[in-house]
């Protein structure tokens, strides 16, 4: 990674000790290229100097272990896997704290303390505490300064050992082997979610190589745990990996066995109860997906192995284990099922619209939100809801193929799409994180040209602002007066070229439409300005 040469001398210049100000030295410090390098340069870059950084701050390898770390990596399902851990082991009546990534509006939603976001006041306390003991280290060492990320991971650690937190759910930023999280030598559990293909160019171009990426959090002698619906490649290397580092491995079980598990250990009604619970599961997750089922699978058992590592119960086998007998009380489940992670299969009611929010970013991601969307359209009285995609891509991904199962999934089709970018005009993308908004339209319309056409634009993530300001205010919401207000001077979205199609008004939607379901996926940026503009709380 390459950082502005003047790093330090905007840090000296942030004049200010606030939150203002540590915001304005830790963004300076977002790198301004990514340069695919080593497996060892990344491991001196990344999790040793986790490890050095840590030490100049007088942090015991003894206090990290004390964190009771559940450490999560995946390519689908991180965020809320992570989200359903800490949310039942915190009903659980234990104090967690929790790392996420990437936030969604302000950075400080990146650590939290029993769920809630850290507050301005410490979070400014603890950059400048670490900023200021760090400084004087780096310059006599001749280290490099923190970056982005290694600041984050400093400050969670520092703050939950400062919190005394009983458990610590720390999710994985890119891969994991070479991640700048990977530093705990004795995790309570290490998590890997679905797996499917992502950054390939840091990554690699295979299931198997990715595979690896994940598979290296795994610890010795530390209980390991992934998603039951992994691929039979991804699992001939976890389990490889698993020899390797002598941890055992547990495949997750399914919904219907944990619910066997759960109830069988103190009920006799067990048929009775077991089918009751079947009936929670569709009634709290009603929506025609089971994808959501995995991450509570993998959250669930993940509980089940941190409880039992607190007992003192640690494995002496290695590699692939049986399927875990896992006993948690109906109470847990319940928590797992209700729990809501902002940005994720999120719904927002308003007046005139139904916001689907979901920062799904690969191909598999947005197929099971698509499926989500369209289970959403009414069965009767279909012309009186118009549909609206907003979308986009950043950095390398491949648009093409989540375009094409938004294109094939969702029946009839969108009334009108809108790529936009994410990213304030005039700003600077971070490394990585380009909007890919101009391609996304070009693509789209490449798969419109045989069918019935769109209308298709694109914009910028100010028209979304005043989008939606727009519709929550509207007395009355059709197609025609939506496109009247977005081709106004109001606005600077543009148009396809005319002979795109561009303005084509599609035959089945009804100019009386009164309810509008409006899609935001593709990126958690995206949908982070969406949940702005809609005052969500996050």
């Amino acid at each position: 990674m390459h950082f502005p040469r003047n790093l330090f001398a905007t840090a000296m210049h942030s004049s200010t000790r606030t939150y203002e100000g540590a915001v304005s030295v830790l963004n300076a410090c977002v790198p301004v290229s990514i340069i695919k390098t080593s497996g060892q340069d990344l491991r001196r870059e990344r999790y040793c100097r986790s490890l050095t950084y840590l030490s100049a701050l007088g942090i015991s390898e003894a206090q990290i272990k004390q964190l009771n770390v559940i450490h999560v990596a995946g390519s689908k399902g991180k965020g809320s896997t992570c989200c359903i851990i800490e949310n039942v082991l915190r009903h659980l009546g234990l104090k967690t704290g929790f790392l996420s990534s990437p936030h969604l509006i302000n950075v400080e939603e990146r650590i939290r303390i029993n769920g809630k976001p850290i507050d301005r006041g410490l979070f400014s306390d603890l950059f400048w505490s670490i900023h200021d003991q760090i400084t004087p280290y780096t310059e006599s060492s001749g280290i490099p300064s923190p970056g982005y990320l290694h600041y984050i991971i400093l400050m969670a650690c520092k703050a939950f050992i400062d919190q005394k937190v009983d458990a610590a759910i720390i999710e994985v930023g890119m891969g994991g082997r070479f991640d700048h999280t990977n530093f705990f030598s004795t995790p309570a559990v290490s998590v890997v979610t679905h797996l499917c293909l992502e950054h390939t160019p840091i990554l690699g171009n295979t299931l198997a190589e990715i595979a690896w990426r994940k598979a290296g959090i795994f610890k010795p002698h530390c209980y390991a745990v992934v998603s039951r619906d992994q691929t039979d490649e991804v699992m001939r290397v976890f389990e490889q990996e698993a020899d390797l580092v002598h941890c055992p491995l547990f495949v997750a079980p399914s919904a219907e066995e944990i619910m066997v598990l759960i109830e069988n250990s103190n009920n006799q009604d067990h048929d009775k109860l077991t089918t009751n619970l079947a009936s929670l599961c569709k009634s709290c997750l009603p929506d025609g997906t089971t994808t959501r089922f995995s991450n509570i699978e993998l959250g669930l058992t993940a509980v089940h192995l941190w409880m039992q590592h607190r007992k003192g119960i640690v494995s002496d086998t290695i590699g692939l284990q049986p399927c875990p007998s896992i006993v948690l009380p109906q109470d847990s489940v319940n928590t797992a099922l209700k729990t809501h992670w902002p940005g994720r299969w999120h719904k927002v009611y308003r007046k005139n619209a139904v916001y689907f929010i979901d920062g799904a970013h690969t191909e598999d991601s947005i197929q099971s939100i698509a499926e989500w969307f369209q289970s959403a359209w009414p069965t009767t009285g279909s012309g009186s809801v118009l549909r609206v995609l907003i979308f986009t891509v950043l950095g390398p991904r491949d648009p093409q193929p989540m375009l094409e199962s938004l294109y094939r999934i969702v029946q009839p089709g969108f009334d009108l799409v809108l790529f936009l970018n994410p990213h304030p005009t005039g700003s600077v993308s971070p490394a990585g994180k380009e909007s890919q908004h101009e391609h996304c339209l070009t693509c789209w319309l490449s798969l419109n040209s045989t069918g019935v056409p769109t209308t298709s634009l694109t914009g910028s993530v100010n028209d979304l602002t005043r989008l939606i300001a727009w519709i929550d205010q509207a007395p009355r919401l059709t197609r025609d007066c939506l496109l009247d207000f977005i081709r106004s001077r109001e606005t600077a979205i543009s148009t396809a070229e005319p002979s795109c199609n561009s303005y084509d008004i599609v035959e089945h939607c009804d100019t009386t439409t009164e309810l509008c379901h409006i899609l935001i996926t593709g990126s958690l940026y995206l949908v982070g300005d969406a949940l702005k503009a809609l005052n969500e709380p996050v």
